[in-house]
This record gives C-alpha cells, structure tokens and sequence, in this order.
C-alpha cells in the first residue's frame, strides 16, 4: 500500500524523491540539513486520511544542540594554545532536558594532550557558552622556519564529562615555527663565543591573566678550544608573574633540569646540559638556534602589598643571572664570570585579540523562493580576551553581507536569512563582521532551487469514469432557475496527485560546474508543502487544484487542458508547470482492491557514511491478533489505463461504500462517520471470515438496486496470541450459555435503584412544570418521550424467563476497550453480547 511521508516542519529536513522512483516504497529517504532535526520537525506519514507521526527525537545527537569553533587553527608561540569555544543552541538543548558536556584535546601521533571539559546547561543562563583553552606542548613546535606541524583538534559532546567518546570531530591546526622578528634582549654577549638572548614573541609587553611564551636563544662558537657543558640561568620573577612550564627547545643538543631555592618565591635555577657528542662531529664547535622555552602567566589582579609594589607603574621587572660551565680540557682563557641583568615588563589589561561569529553549520537553504517566507539563520558574536574571557558582543556588532542579492546578514547580526527576492545561490557568501577596531567574517553557502522546477503529476491524463455518477450544481440561464440549484448527474473523472520537487544547488565559480545538496541532479526535495499555497492550475473551468492533508491534488471539472503551475507572489514569476488533460474517453475500474491495517509503524536509521540522510522504513501489520482490535479497510481503484486511485483521496459525498460481514458474531463492522473508512472489530478467534465490499455511487445518482461501481470479497487475517487471550473483559459458561462481564460494570446499580431514581426525576421535571410558565401543558408528552421508554425497556428486561437467551448490539467508547488493544483506533466500536436469565 502507498505511505505519502513528509518531514514537517521542513523547514531543514525533506523528503527526498526520483520520478523514476514513483511514490509506492515502504522505505523513503529523508534529508536533514547538518544531520539535526530542528525542533519541531517530525515524519509524518498519510494512510487514508490518518496522519502517522514520528518525532525526529531518536536521530537528535547532542552534537546538534552545540555550535562549537575554534578561534584560529594556526597557532604560533605568542599564543601557544588552541581556543575552542562551544555555544548552547538554547531551543534544541531545552527540548534534550539535560546537560551536555564538551571535551577536547589534542594528538600528534602517539602524543595526546590532558582532555579539558566544560558543560552546558539549558538550566543555567551562566552555563550556555564556554571556551576550552587547550595548551600546545612547546616539543611539537617546529624550530625551523620553513617547516610547518599539524596536529589535530579532538572533541567530542556526550552527557557526561570524561574521556573522548566513539564519535569524534576532527580539525586540523597548524603550528607555525618562531618568527625571525621577535623583539630581543640581551642576557650576556661575550663576542664571539657567547650571545645569549631573551626573544619575546609580545614584544615584551603583557596583558593581564594571559599566557605567553619566552625563547632563549643562544649563540656559541667553540673554534677556540672552548668546550662547553652547561649553562645555569637564575630567574627571579616578579610575584605579577608566574612561570607555568619550562622545556628544551632542541632535546637532542640540550637537557634542562630544574632546582628550587630554599624559598620557591624568591628565584629558580635552570641548568642547561650541552651534549655536543650527539651531533654528527663528535667536537661540536658551534651552535646557534634556541636553547629553552618557557611559559609565562600574567596574574589577572594584584592582591597583597608586595604584589602592588613588584610594579613600578604598569611595568614589571626580571632579573636574570647567567653562568657557563666550561671543560676541564678547555684552552679557553677567557673569562666566565657570572653575568647579571634586568628586563622589564609591560603590562595591559586584558583585552580581546579574536572575534568569532557562531552560527549553525555553514549552509542555509533557500526555501524563501519558494514558500514566500523569510529563511534566517540565528547568529551571535563572541570577543575572546588574552586572559581566556569569552563575551556575547552581538548587539555591539556590526554585519554586512558581502553579496545582498544572495545572503542578507540583519545590522545587529543577530541573523543572517534570505527573503525570497534572491535570483541565485552561491559558494561560501561572506558576511562581514566588525566589533571595536576588529573585524572578522563568516562564510555561508546559499543553496538555491534548480530552475524550472519539477511539477510532477501521477497521472497527465484525466480520463471520465465508466458508471460512476456524482452530482454537480446546475447553473441555469435565468435568475429564477439559478436561484433554485439544481443539480444533475455527470461522469466523475480521475484525480491526479501533484508534488512539487526541486534541486538545490551551487555553481562552482573556478571550473562552471553545479554542486547539488543532494550529490545528484536526479535526487529530489520534495517541498510540495513550501508551495502549497502558490500551486495554481491555468484553466481552473477545466481543473482545479486542491490540498488535502499536506497534500495537492488536480480535480478535474470537464474536458480540456490546462497547466499547473508554480508561480510566485512577488514577483509574478512562473517557477514550473505540467500540462494535464481532461478528457471524456472512458475508462473503467478494472479491480477495486482492499487491505486491513491493524497498525502503521515507522523507524528511522541513519545512512552510513551520509551524516545527512536517514531512512524511514514503513511497517505495516495487516493480522489481528487479540480481542477487540481494530483494523481499517483501505481501499484501492485500478483501472484500465494502468492508473491507480485511493479512496480515501475521494471526497465521501462522491461514494457509497458498503460493507459485510460473513460472521458478525466474530468480526463486526463500524461505518465511521462520513463514509471514507470501514473499521472492522475482531470479536472471536475465528478464521475463514470473508469481508463483502462494494462500491456505488452517491444515491442522488443511483438506484437502490443498481449495480455496484466494483465489489470484491476480502478474507479477515485474524491470529490470535495465547498469551494475549486474556483481557479486562472475560467470558464464562452459565448454564450452557454466554455471558460477558466486565470489570467496570461490577459496581453497577441494581435495576431497582435506577428505577426509584428515574421515578424522582420524573418528579422534579412535574413540580419545575408547574411552577413555570409551561405548567398549564400537559406533562404527558415529555413523560413518553423520556420517562416511558426507560420503564418500559426495564420492564421488559425483568419480564424475561430464566430460560431466555437475550442478543443486545452496544456500543463502547475508546476508554472501554480491552487494556491489550494499544493499537486501536479512537473509534466507537459495538460488541456483541450474549447472555441468559
């Protein structure tokens, strides 16, 4: 049987479609823009006129309620770490319930770095953002200026906080190696044998709570017999400071061992071993690069005395001493006395050094064309500070798109969206950003439908109907006969399904080429409910066009053609059409089939190695299988021209479907109201029951006994469970007979007290009609219409003999139904009852 399955909203998720495909597969392809549902969007699916609904919520993955970025993904030692900030997606958090958590680290080979965490809330306003500032080992740093590292960004988002999960996201950050214009300070320079240099990558000045990095460069010439073992550097820091790591810059020529003072506080001592036998002479007579590396915190406030006074005004001062150790077999006569030296410090407050614009992936597809409703995109601007500080600065920003004819970015960059008035997409739009004296850009991709787009009909040709009459208003020639509203008896003509399909799709600027959002041409979105409202027909005195149900269908009226088109507001642009014609050629029902749903099943799974496509697969179960179920009778026309029709896609006043049963005692019948569907109800565990359908048309074109537009006979697929036997209600023998007891009838009133309470009734309504305007009217006539039928059906209950068998159709609601029904409609149903007195 044909499931119609849509993604609603659609405002990121569709349906996708192939006209070669057709529509009848119980497996549909869906498209979810990023791979995340937004909240409100679910599948539905439309089986004869009832809607089947699949929330989206087992697809939703943490990763789509966090916008994660990285500040920069080249990294140099001025800045020796990697910034990666993670946003809440408010709505699409609130709808998970339940704190995510955020870890990352970073690898090179073998060599992973300690995974740092945060956690979002939707619960706590101060837990919707944070920034993971992960510090880059200074080993992994190239030295050399014409190389380059990479290294790769790890992080994952899970409910709790911990090690890295099986699903990772991966980016790739660059190192970049020391530049050679560093501003320097000399330690100590004995020409030409020792130049030892302080190189700052900050030029020496500091902002508060930052970290930075300091480079010892050293430059030594041993061609005059001098052999050198170590290099012992003091450092007194000033309490502003505090020095976080230190390690060799060339481990290989240089080990660095570390010793405290009696008191920590007052100065650290490093010892820098020179192994000159590692390199490939085994009497290494110069070296020149750097030597140590050491990471630098600036204390973000000044707390105690001696902290304010380490601070000649915003300056701090360092203080250095420097020793060489020289060979015992050394010729060397010059003079290695220790060296003393000052550096000073400037220090700023924090300030910011990125912006970074936060959107939701970088596509946005352009459905505003099509649906006349703005598309947008949330976006917000956050300034990340020396110190670690991350700040929403989006209403102190300013936007502007660099193509306002493809993107448009609101002023307050709170947005960015397309309107409709767009003639075109393209690749990676970019929309400006500027804060204070920064600046800073996002690249989105506009994906825009492929014109024209495809109408397609599931049947071009229209064709009259062979024995099916339905009425139509007869306009007549005078006003007096237009007044009276006749009407006649003609053919009824098929009905066609109309879905609107397009293809998204980029131009590649370099080769010329069209990149489509799906990866094909021929793979479709389906967004027949984006235009449902800008569906027309040209020729609506031959056709016109309907929607029913998220759905659109061409009615025919009488022959001709006609175009349906897809047209657009503003400007009044056709966007495609199909040609239809109606015609008066007959033709007939060729088979009229039917099939009982019990229940409709939908699931959902995700495609692998496509992040944005899910399958749903329909399953449909046709056998009853306990007591009291229900099963719905659909329906189907096929007719000569190979064409099919549901008829449930038929308005009910244009029918008469009739129905049968061979046994009612075990499978009963329900006509709901309006006529489109027959439920049947199982009673018993009874096989070979046969369901008689026919079709006729309307009686106002019909006789009572005219021959049936089709008829077919169809077996009822019923399999009960033994351990699904047992229900709220149960049937026992009582002498030979059957008597149905139900639990909620055990404290039912005795007839006797029914009776005096309906006796009272009575009462009350003769005083309230005699005291009122009404008291002169007999009372009679509402005693025979209330009173009397209710007597007379109690008399005649407890007038019967013991041994008379009484059958009784009742009617329960949805409430009363056997507990093991789950999937039964919400339908009345009448039950059969059997019992003796």
């Amino acid at each position: 049987m044909r499931i119609y399955l849509s993604v609603v909203s659609d405002v990121n998720g569709f349906a996708l479609f192939s006209p070669q495909q057709g529509a009848n597969y119980n497996r549909t392809t869906i498209f979810l823009q990023d791979g995340c549902p937004s909240r409100s969007s679910s599948v539905v699916g439309v089986e004869s006129g009832r809607r089947h609904v699949l929330p989206l919520d087992a697809v939703r993955r943490p990763h789509c309620a966090v916008m994660i970025k990285t500040a920069s993904t080249a990294i140099s030692l001025e800045r020796p770490f990697v910034d990666l900030v993670a946003i809440a997606d408010i709505s699409a958090l609130s709808h998970i319930r339940h704190p995510i958590c955020v870890t990352a680290q970073l690898t090179l080979s073998a060599s992973v770095t300690v995974p740092v965490s945060c956690t979002l809330s939707p619960f706590d306003s101060a837990r919707q953002s944070c920034l993971l500032r992960i510090i880059v080992p200074y080993s992994w740093f190239p030295l050399n200026s014409s190389h380059k590292q990479i290294v790769t960004l790890l992080h994952s988002i899970d409910k709790e906080c911990g090690a890295l999960h099986a699903e990772l996201h991966r980016t790739k950050i660059t190192l970049l190696s020391p530049s050679l214009n560093y501003k320097s300070f000399d330690l100590d320079k004995q020409s030409p044998t020792f130049h030892l240099q302080l190189m700052s990558p900050t030029n020496f000045t500091l902002a508060a709570s930052s970290l930075t990095t300091l480079l010892l460069h050293f430059d030594y010439d041993g061609s005059n017999e001098t052999h050198l073992t170590a290099v012992q550097i003091k450092i007194w820091l000033s309490s502003y400071l505090k020095l976080l790591s230190v390690t060799s810059a060339d481990p290989k020529l240089w080990t660095v061992q570390a010793e405290s003072a009696s008191h920590p506080d007052t100065h650290m001592i490093f010892t820098c071993q020179y192994h000159s036998s590692s390199s490939l002479d085994d009497n290494l007579e110069r070296f020149n690069g750097y030597m140590m590396m050491m990471l630098i915190k600036v204390k973000g406030s000044l707390g105690t005395k001696s902290e304010k006074q380490s601070i000649d005004g915003d300056l701090v001062r360092v203080h250095w001493e420097v020793q060489y150790f020289i060979s015992e077999n050394s010729t060397y006569v010059g003079k290695t006395t220790t060296k003393r030296v000052t550096t000073q410090f400037r220090i700023f407050s924090d300030f910011v050094y990125a912006l970074l614009p936060m959107i939701k992936g970088e596509n946005l597809i352009n459905t505003a064309v099509l649906s006349g409703k703005q598309a947008a995109v949330p976006m917000k601007i956050f300034s990340i500070t020396e110190g670690g500080s991350l700040n929403d600065v989006t209403s102190s920003s300013y936007c502007l798109s660099a193509e306002s004819r493809v993107l448009k970015a609101s002023p307050s960059c709170s947005s960015i969206y397309v309107d409709g008035s767009e003639l075109r997409g393209m690749n990676k739009v970019k929309v400006h950003i500027r804060f204070q004296t920064l600046s800073s850009s996002v690249e989105v991709t506009v994906w825009y439908p492929r014109l024209p787009i495809t109408v397609w009909l599931s049947d071009p040709v229209l064709n009259s109907i062979k024995d099916w009459q339905i009425a139509v208003w007869k306009w007549l020639s005078s006003r007096r006969r237009r007044e009276a509203r006749q009407f006649g008896c003609v053919n009824k003509y098929q009905e066609a399904e109309v879905r609107i399909l397009a293809s998204y799709y980029v131009g590649d600027k370099e080769t010329g080429e069209r990149i489509y959002l799906s990866g094909s041409r021929d793979i479709l979105f389906d967004v027949t409910a984006l235009t449902m409202n800008h569906v027309h027909s040209s020729n609506i005195g031959v056709a016109v066009v309907l929607s029913r149900q998220d759905r659109i269908f061409v009615v025919a009226h009488r022959s001709g053609s006609a175009r349906i088109t897809v047209r657009s507001n503003t400007p009044n642009i056709d966007y495609g059409s199909a040609p239809i014609v109606v015609t008066e050629d007959a033709v007939t029902i060729r088979r009229l089939a039917v099939e009982g749903v019990v229940d409709i099943a939908l699931d959902i799974e995700r495609i692998p190695r496509k992040t944005h496509e899910y399958v749903v697969s329909t399953f449909i179960q046709n056998t009853l299988t306990h007591k009291y179920q229900h099963a719905t009778l659909v329906c189907r026309l096929y007719f000569s021209d190979e064409q099919m029709l549901e008829l449930s896609d038929i308005p009910s006043e244009q029918y008469v479907l009739k129905g049968w049963s061979s046994n009612e005692q075990a499978v009963a019948l329900n006509h709901e109201p309006g006529g489109h569907n027959i439920e049947l109800i199982v009673l018993q565990n009874v096989k070979n029951v046969v369901i008689s359908l026919s079709l006729h048309s309307p009686p106002q074109c019909s006789e009572p006994d005219s021959r049936a537009i089709g008829q077919i006979d169809y077996p009822v697929l019923v399999e009960f469970n033994a351990n699904e036997l047992t229900s709220t209600s149960s049937i026992i023998n009582y002498n030979g007979g059957e008597k149905l007891e139900s639990t909620a009838n055990s404290n039912s009133w005795n007839s006797e007290v029914l009776l005096g309470l309906i006796i009272l009734f009575g009462v009350v309504i003769g005083i309230v009609h005699a005291i009122g305007s009404r008291a002169r009217q007999p009372l009679n006539e509402g005693y025979e219409k209330l009173v009397l039928p209710i007597l007379t059906r109690l008399s005649s209950s407890s007038s019967c003999g013991k041994d008379e068998n009484s059958q009784e159709w009742i009617w329960l609601s949805k409430a009363q139904i056997d507990g093991a029904s789950i999937n039964s409609r919400n339908q009345p149903w009448m039950l059969l009852i059997t019992y003796q007195v």
